[in-house]
């Protein structure tokens, strides 16, 4: 039994001013220790089974009483253990064999059958009427409503199929994610969350779907985390091991947001809950690296500015997904598509033979449209070709060796139509190479007769659209025949030698060098190899035309970035070196932006080595390490620059297989804040996993940590005051050697969770062991029968 008397306010009150009275003889007061103010009850135990999981309380037959409910797959079931309003009495409800373990005297227990095993379980009030209702998931796709009937038993239940669920705990979570008051679910698959909103009338929408930036989503969590009221969604990214805290913020409007990505190496468990007792709750982790817990609040710096140039205006990073990266092969292009005058971006998905539209809506871009689009579009261009004031979508399929228009009409991004080309397409470019302030089509084809040694001979092709809407071959520019070291992945439009012109450079995905196509007297004339300093093997990612003092052709190679031009004899020159100063950086793309928000542009590195993003800033002695922001682990694909916010300042887009990250230019960042962190004095604890909640009824919260070492539940303080947790009481749950069983896997006690399931309005800690439920009845503090008559009298 674990029990302290010191809990009530008014006794401790009585014992505190005792203690602080001056004493004679006494030369200093003595502070009453905190495990005194921490009690429990005796210990009670419920009977499960050691495939139990999902342990979470709740008021599940609507008597006003916590109840608490686990699935249980070791028979396909969910456990109910309904409290009851009187405890039934010992003596009268025993058995006679040795070492069995009663049915409960203090719940009621029924079971919910299921079919099939569950992955996850969550409640929330699911149809409006006031009573909670559970939601479960099992393999391979099917998410069950069960709704809570007003008596008796529970038969009305909704199924949704949601494909590629993520199998585990978590993967579901409930909450108001709209702004309604009414309760929401969300779901993590593999390459897309679902939002399920409740409607007016108490049923379910169909799912709103949020593209994810990770595959490997896990531990939905949902509460407010930056105090404006609205819920927000938190997860966890498995496969980012540097920045896994993944957060949408809910905006005024009542819709999640982009992802921002938070750094805390290798958390073990993580807890949300309101520490502080300011608006938002805080974020309670282990960090596998120290063993320690932390606690943090995200906080968006910069609401005092500190001067143009301040690390808190510098920039605020934000992500958004587009489906599963297993195809590597998408295009990223950015100009208005709907006609509002705002830029837009369009995302090829060439796996699923679409294309995704982020519009840009109210200071940012919304998050994605699917629309169909051919089998293998890989490469797409926007350009305005019928001079509408709108961009059209030109896509490439390999597959269907096709290039087609599409428009942007009635709200929605129609079928590409086909341009009739002949031959073996392998690229393609949108480019304006006669001034005309119209595109041409410029495609490169393979001439499967032609082969050289060592490479083969591709045509490079001009098209222009005449009047009546139909794509030919203009007199010039020629076409002209080219040999290549085998088909090129990208063309894109560059301006080598500063000429004010468009080329073209052929990229490889690696491993060969670009051909260059130079523009001279209205012909694409290839420009031939020669010695000296040359681009190397660059992608299409890693080349930009930007504008410093002067316009400038930026290329990035191994750890540094290069301004180059081509002097008249067509040679490459270095006009200056960007170093990235680190010895793992891997410079893969740069480009130019005002990042200051003062006059002038500065040179942005984007460094995948280390993870950063450098950026370059103008002083005496040229350009110069400026400041650098974080940047969470990202295969880069390419960049671009762009308003996306309708702010008037440039920001900087980055695209990799399955998401792409915004940079906003000039706003503040949101930042993880640690308010306080605990390292535990006890030996050989290893911290495992921790809830959090009023143990000592003071009206603040505490977290219990479990250790998975020696078992032991260590409960801390948080004293508001100092902001910092403190030691407050431990105990051991049980001793190793009482339960090694070959069943047994895992760390225990596995799961936790504190709630009132006694009835007494305080608070209990519940811990799921093996195959037990153990009560820890929170003890009130109450003085003994014989204490209180003495001191009556």
């Amino acid at each position: 039994m674990i029990r302290f008397a010191l809990r009530r306010p008014g006794l401790c009150a009585l014992v505190l001013s005792l203690l602080s009275a001056p004493l004679c003889g006494a030369a200093e007061t003595t502070e009453v220790p905190l495990d005194h103010y921490y009690g429990f009850q005796p210990l009670e135990i419920v009977k499960l089974s050691d495939r139990a999981h999902s342990l979470q309380a709740g008021d599940f037959n609507n008597d006003g009483l916590i109840d608490v409910v686990a699935v249980d797959n070791s028979k396909n079931r969910i456990t109910l253990l309904l409290q009851r309003s009187k405890k039934i009495d010992p003596t009268t409800h025993s058995s006679d064999q040795v070492n069995q373990i009663e049915d409960s005297l203090r719940f009621e227990t029924r079971h919910l059958p299921v079919d099939r095993d569950i992955q996850a379980l969550c409640m929330g009030d699911f149809n409006g009427d006031g009573r909670i209702d559970l939601a479960h998931f099992g393999e391979p796709d099917r998410l069950t409503i069960r709704y809570q009937p007003e008596s008796g038993v529970w038969k009305d239940s909704k199924e949704l199929r949601l494909p590629e669920i993520q199998p585990k705990a978590f993967a579901i979570n409930s909450g108001d994610l709209n702004g309604d008051k009414r309760t929401d679910l969300v779901a993590l698959g593999k390459s897309a969350t679902y939002v399920i909103l409740q409607k007016e009338d108490g049923t379910l929408a169909d799912p709103v779907v949020l593209r994810n930036t990770s595959p490997s989503l896990g531990l939905a969590m949902i509460a407010d985390l930056n105090g404006d009221g609205r819920d927000d969604l938190f997860t966890q990214a498995t496969d980012d091991q540097k920045q896994p805290f993944c957060i949408r913020l809910q905006n005024g409007e009542g819709k999640l947001g982009p992802e921002l990505r938070f750094r805390l190496e290798e958390p073990r468990g993580i807890v949300l809950q309101d520490m502080d007792g300011k608006p938002g709750a805080e974020i309670l982790a282990i960090d596998s690296r120290t063993n320690r817990v932390r606690m943090f609040s995200i906080e968006q710096k910069g609401s005092t500015a500190k001067g143009a140039g301040g690390d808190e205006k510098l920039g605020r990073i934000v992500q958004y997904g587009y489906g599963g990266a297993e195809s590597g092969d998408r295009d990223l292009e950015i100009a208005d598509v709907d006609g509002d005058g705002r830029p837009d971006v369009v995302v090829s998905d060439p796996d699923k033979a679409q294309v995704v539209v982020f519009l840009q809506k109210e200071k940012e871009l919304d998050l994605g449209t699917s629309y169909p689009s051919f089998l293998g579009a890989s490469q797409l261009r926007l350009s305005d070709i019928d001079g509408d004031k709108a961009a059209e979508v030109v896509v490439f399929s390999s597959k269907e060796n096709s290039i087609g228009i599409s428009k942007f009409e009635d709200g929605r991004l129609g079928f590409p139509k086909n341009v009739e080309t002949t031959g073996e397409l392998k690229a393609f470019e949108m480019v304006d190479l006669n001034g005309d302030g119209k595109d041409e089509l410029v495609v490169v084809t393979k001439d499967s007769a032609g082969r050289g040694r060592g490479a083969s001979k591709y045509n490079v092709s001009v098209f222009m659209r005449g009047a009546d809407g139909k794509w030919g071959n203009p007199p010039s520019p020629k076409p002209v025949e080219v040999e290549l070291k085998g088909d090129p992945h990208r063309m894109v439009k560059v301006d080598a030698n500063l000429d004010g012109k468009w080329d073209l450079l052929l990229t490889y995905d690696g491993g060969k060098a670009p051909k260059l196509l130079l523009q001279k007297d209205g012909e694409l004339l290839p420009e031939a190899e020669s010695g000296g300093i040359q681009l190397g093997e660059v992608r299409a990612g890693a080349v930009f035309n930007g504008q410093l003092d002067k316009p400038a052709f930026l290329v990035a190679q191994g750890n540094f970035a290069r301004s180059m031009t081509l002097d008249a004899q067509n040679k490459w020159q270095v006009l200056d070196q960007y170093n990235a100063g680190e010895s793992n950086s891997r410079v893969e793309g740069v480009a130019t932006l005002d990042m200051d928000g003062q006059p002038g542009n500065e040179i942005v590195l984007i460094d995948t080595g280390a993870n950063k993003i450098r950026i370059f800033r103008k002083s005496m002695a040229g350009y110069s390490a400026w400041r650098e922001l974080e940047l969470a682990p990202f295969q880069y694909r390419g960049l671009k620059v762009a308003d996306l916010n309708g702010d008037g300042r440039a920001d900087l887009v980055l695209a990799g297989p399955g998401r792409f990250a915004v940079v906003y230019a000039g706003q503040s960042e949101y930042k993880l804040t640690e308010l306080a962190s605990f390292e535990s004095k006890l030996k050989d604890v290893f911290l495992m996993d921790l809830v959090a909640g009023d143990l000592n009824h003071d009206g603040i919260p505490d977290v219990a940590v479990f250790d998975a070492r020696t078992h032991l539940i260590e409960i801390l303080a948080y004293q508001r005051e100092k902001a910092q947790l403190v030691h407050a009481i431990q105990f051991k749950v049980f001793e190793s050697k009482s339960f090694q069983r070959s069943s047994d896997s895992g760390f225990q006690p596995r799961e936790g969770a504190i709630a009132d399931v006694t009835g007494d309005k305080l608070a209990d800690l519940l811990l799921l062991s093996h195959d037990r439920l153990l009560v820890y009845p929170q003890d009130g503090g109450e003085a003994p029968a014989a204490t209180k008559a003495s001191a009556g009298k």
